[in-house]
């Protein structure tokens, strides 16, 4: 749900179209005594198993849930970790916040996940990468390289099934809705079509919604930078709906776990200062966010879009404390970041966990990080 993934994904569906009968794959039985995924999707949004609702995690504390699975372990004090550099290269997280996947970049590109026992680099799936993850981590989604884009399922107790010519963009929360161009692929062999002239870019944690991208009637240049595009969404219930007409595209909306969405507000792009977030609740209420400077582009958000991570600026905002700075933070919590300059990425649905880049300005090398945070962040 990131702008950066998004801004790749834009570019390397144009063109797919519909997607092919080959798109549809049935996951063989697990073993005995394994199972993987989370439950079955919900008819409603939020409606997902898991951690309970939005509310007062106790001690005036305001907690997000994890919506499809079971929450990780909050730790007492907050934890900051780091890889040597060169051996990830980060796509996506689990919605627990447990398991982070991408590629290795060491050299050959194979898909890596980094969980609490470490790095996997999975080279006998050769040229590829990890780019999505079900909420718990157990069902990944990638693609292919060397040819043309090719989608696969990775799941530990039943390997790939592949796609053709297909993208793996984001996972439900139970892994069985895969978002692969214009169109959702099924574990059931279903394929449901989302339109052929809409880009999308998001998915629910129940599957039930989509935000995507559609060219807009004004010319563009020559680059996608110089187009506009609608923001789109789309429900089960009601099909594709505008929420917003001629976004740039170079401002990719980023969306929470429940079907909000965010973006830089449109204002803040027209005046040119990149100063105010907005936010679309499925509800249809709009929220205005000011931020302290810009650029203010929203990176993530957590399920119900109390906590945003801004790309490039290494801010948090939350509804109880506005925005700060996630490495004074960090450092507030106890933990040393060594004088990192930090970038956000990616946040867990209840916002324990957040992973992003570190730049170490005295080797002028940078690498992936994941920080854990305790409940004291949210008090």
């Amino acid at each position: 749900m990131q702008w950066l993934k998004s801004g790749v994904a834009v570019l390397w569906m144009s063109g797919l179209g519909v997607l092919p009968r080959e798109c549809q794959f049935e996951w063989p039985p697990d073993p005995p005594g394994q199972t993987g995924g989370s439950g079955g999707s919900a008819g409603a949004t939020g409606g997902l198993g898991g951690s309970a609702g939005a509310g007062e995690g106790g001690e005036g504390i305001l907690l997000d849930p994890v919506l499809g699975c079971d929450e990780g372990v909050w730790p007492e004090r907050a934890i900051y970790e780091t890889l040597p550099p060169n051996t990830l290269r980060a796509s996506a997280m689990s919605g627990d916040g447990e398991v982070v996947v991408g590629w290795s970049s060491s050299g050959a590109v194979h898909p890596t996940l980094w969980t609490h026992s470490g790095v996997r680099e999975l080279a006998e799936l050769g040229y590829a990468e990890f780019s999505a993850a079900n909420c718990d981590g157990t069902v990944l989604g990638g693609r292919r390289f060397g040819g043309p884009i090719r989608a696969f399922f990775w799941r530990e107790s039943a390997g790939t099934v592949d796609l053709l010519r297909a993208q793996a963009l984001e996972l439900s929360a139970n892994g069985e809705d895969l978002l692969c161009g214009y169109a959702l692929c099924r574990s059931d062999g279903t394929i449901e079509s989302l339109g052929a002239d809409i880009e999308s870019v998001s998915l629910s944690a129940d599957a039930q919604v989509v935000h995507g991208l559609r060219a807009s009637m004004e010319i563009c240049g020559l680059t996608p930078r110089d187009c506009n595009y609608d923001l789109m969404r789309w429900t089960r219930a009601s099909g594709w709906a505008v929420l917003h007409p001629a976004l740039q595209e170079h401002y990719l909306p980023a969306a929470a776990a429940d079907g909000t969405v965010a973006t830089v507000a449109p204002e803040a792009i027209t005046d040119g200062s990149l100063d105010r977030l907005q936010l679309w609740h499925l509800d249809g209420e709009t929220e205005v966010i000011q931020c302290p400077r810009g650029p203010c582009l929203p990176q993530g958000l957590s399920s119900h879009a109390n906590v945003i991570i801004t790309g490039g600026a290494g801010t948090i905002w939350s509804r109880r404390h506005g925005f700060r700075d996630f490495a004074a933070l960090l450092a507030e919590l106890g933990a040393d970041t060594r004088g990192a300059s930090l970038s956000l990425d990616f946040i867990s649905d209840d916002a324990r966990v957040i992973v992003g880049t570190a730049y170490d300005p005295e080797t002028g090398e940078d690498t992936v990080f994941r920080a854990q945070l305790p409940k004291a962040a949210w008090r």
